[in-house]
C-alpha cells in the first residue's frame, strides 16, 4: 500500500510539471466536455432520498472500508 501512495505522489508531480511546462489549449477548445464546470455540475443535486442514493454516505462507506483494509493488512490492529 506504501507503494501505491508512491506512485500516486509521482503521478501527480508528473502532471504538475507537464502541466506547467505546456502550453494552455485555445480558449475555443476548452468547453464543458472536456473538464469539470463546478458552477454547473449537479453530481449533488437530488441525492439523498432515498437514504441508499445518498452519494456522501456511500463515500463514507468506502473510505472506512479502505482505512479498515489498511489496518487489518498491514498489522497496525489497535488494541
Amino acid at each position: 500500500m506504501l507503494r501505491s501512495v508512491y506512485s500516486w505522489v509521482f503521478c501527480v508531480i508528473l502532471l504538475i510539471v507537464l502541466s506547467l511546462a505546456t502550453a494552455p489549449p485555445p480558449p475555443q477548445k476548452v468547453t464543458d466536455d472536456v473538464t469539470v464546470n463546478w458552477r454547473t455540475l449537479a453530481s449533488f443535486g437530488n441525492l439523498g432520498r432515498p437514504w441508499y442514493r445518498n452519494l456522501g454516505l456511500w463515500w463514507i462507506i468506502f473510505a472506512i472500508g479502505i482505512i479498515g483494509c489498511y489496518f487489518t493488512f498491514s498489522g497496525l490492529v489497535i488494541r
